[in-house]
C-alpha cells in the first residue's frame, strides 16, 4: 500500500509527528512525504522527489485539514485531478465542528475534537452515509526520553495553564488557587506550549526547545492536573501526562479510544465540569503525596506503561489502517 503523507511546517507539530511515527511503524508500508519532518532536531523523513506523481500513483492521501495544511498548489492539484476518492482527511483543528463539505467528498474522516455530547458508547458519529472516525493525540517517542525525567521532584502538584486561560481550565485554575494544600509545593500557570512557538518547538534540539523546558517541568512534578476544553475531548496534554513521569489527574476522557485510561489504575480521573470532583481530586491528590507515595508512584509507572504499549503513533495509525483494509 503506497500512501502520501501532506504537512505544513507552520502547523502544530504534534500531530504530523504522532502520524508520521504511526507510518513509519508500519514498514510494510510505501511512504511518500512532501516535506522533510524533523524531532527533537534530527530529519525522521525525506521529501518526496515528485510529489505530485506520487499523488497520482498512490492508493491514500493523507491530508490535515485548511488549519493545518496550506499547500494551495497541491489542493488545487488533488481537486483537479479529482483525488478525494483517495483521500483520508484529518480533522485535528480545536473545534468539534465537523466540517461537512470534506465528510462528504473524503474517503474516509477522522475527527480529534471529539464532541462530549457523543454517547461513551458510540464507536463513531454517523451523518446520513457518512461516518465520522474518532482519532485521539498520543504519546510520542519522545516523551520516553531519558533526558526528560527527573532524578528529583520540584514540585509535589503542577497545573501547566497560562494565567490567561479561559473556560472550564480557567474554573478549575481557581479552585486549585484556592486550595488549602497545607505547605506542599504547587506550580501553577507556567507553560511553554501554548502559541505557535512552543507548538512548534518539539521539532527543536532539546537544548533549542521550549516545549522541552515545559516536559522537564512537567517531569520533576509529582502529580501533574491537566483538563479538556469545554465542550469537546482531544488534549495533548493528556499524553504528556499520562506518559510523564508523575502520576496523571485527568478531566475524563471521552474520545472512544481502545485500551481506555482507568480510574486509579493508570491515572486519577475526573469531571471538571463538577466543582465537588475536582475537590474530591485535590482531596486525593494530598492523600496520595502524604499517605500513600507508593500507591502514587505504582500508578504514575501504570500510566506511563499504558502510554507506551496502547497509545502511541503506531497505535493510532493501527486504527486508521483498519479503516482502509
Amino acid at each position: 500500500m503506497h500512501i502520501v503523507f501532506l504537512t505544513s511546517e507552520q502547523a502544530n507539530a504534534r500531530e504530523r509527528i504522532l502520524i508520521t511515527e504511526g507510518l513509519l511503524a508500519h514498514r510494510e508500508l510505501d511512504l511518500s512525504f512532501n516535506r522533510a519532518e524533523s524531532v527533537m532536531g534530527r530529519a525522521v523523513t525525506e521529501t518526496a522527489p515528485d510529489i505530485f506523481a506520487a499523488l497520482e500513483s498512490c492508493d491514500y492521501i493523507l491530508q490535515f485539514e485548511d488549519e493545518h495544511f496550506f499547500d494551495e498548489d497541491i489542493k488545487t492539484f488533488i481537486r483537479e485531478r479529482g483525488l478525494y476518492r483517495k483521500l483520508v482527511y484529518l480533522d485535528f483543528k480545536d473545534s468539534p465542528q465537523i466540517e461537512m463539505d470534506k465528510l462528504a467528498r473524503s474517503h474516509r474522516y477522522f475527527k480529534r475534537s471529539w464532541p462530549r455530547e457523543v454517547p461513551q458508547s458510540a464507536r463513531c458519529i454517523r451523518i446520513g452515509e457518512h461516518t465520522v472516525h474518532p482519532i485521539a493525540y498520543g504519546a510520542l517517542k519522545s516523551y520516553f526520553s531519558p533526558g526528560f525525567r527527573s532524578k528529583e521532584y520540584r514540585f509535589d502538584i503542577s497545573y501547566m495553564f497560562p494565567e490567561d486561560v479561559g473556560g472550564k481550565r480557567k474554573t478549575v485554575r481557581d479552585i486549585i488557587a484556592g486550595y488549602d494544600f497545607g505547605g506542599l509545593r504547587v506550580n501553577m500557570g507556567v507553560t511553554t506550549t501554548d502559541g505557535v512557538v512552543g507548538r512548534q518547538s518539539i521539532t527543536k534540539a532539546a537544548d533549542d526547545s521550549p516545549w522541552a523546558a515545559y516536559y522537564r517541568t512537567l517531569n520533576a512534578s509529582k502529580i501533574v492536573f491537566t483538563v479538556l476544553p469545554n465542550d469537546w475531548d482531544g488534549d495533548s496534554r493528556t499524553w504528556e501526562a499520562l506518559a510523564g513521569q508523575g502520576m496523571a489527574f485527568l478531566d475524563r476522557p471521552v474520545l472512544p479510544f481502545e485500551n481506555r485510561i482507568e480510574h486509579m489504575r493508570h491515572a486519577y480521573l475526573f469531571d471538571a465540569f463538577s466543582e465537588q470532583s475536582v475537590l474530591e481530586a485535590l482531596a486525593a491528590a494530598v492523600d496520595l503525596l502524604r499517605n500513600r507515595e507508593e500507591t502514587r508512584a505504582a500508578i504514575a509507572r501504570e500510566g506511563t506503561l499504558h502510554a507506551g504499549r496502547f497509545h502511541m503513533g503506531f497505535n493510532r495509525f493501527s486504527s486508521i489502517l483498519a479503516t482502509l483494509r
